[in-house]
């Protein structure tokens, strides 16, 4: 028997899936720019228009702040 999930599309989700992917894999914010990963994400989701670079990096700054604090409220306990 073949179990199929529907899975719905949620654009946000996707712009965090991304900002892991450059966070975690240490790449550079214009790799999205590139024509190989628009057509990557043309074709994984249609729907998904890649954010600016510069959106990205404001997202992955976000993120840094708030990891940020949470380090230093374990070091401080």
């Amino acid at each position: 028997m073949v179990t199929v999930k529907v899975m719905g599309y949620n654009y946000e989700e996707c712009r965090k899936a991304l900002e892991k992917i450059i966070i975690l894999d240490e790449l550079r914010f214009n790799f999205i720019e590139n024509k190989g990963f628009k057509s990557f994400c043309k074709v994984m989701q249609p729907r998904f228009d890649v954010p600016s670079c510069l959106t990205i990096w404001r997202d992955c700054l976000k993120i840094y702040l708030v990891e940020k604090e949470k380090l230093k409220k374990a070091l401080k306990n």
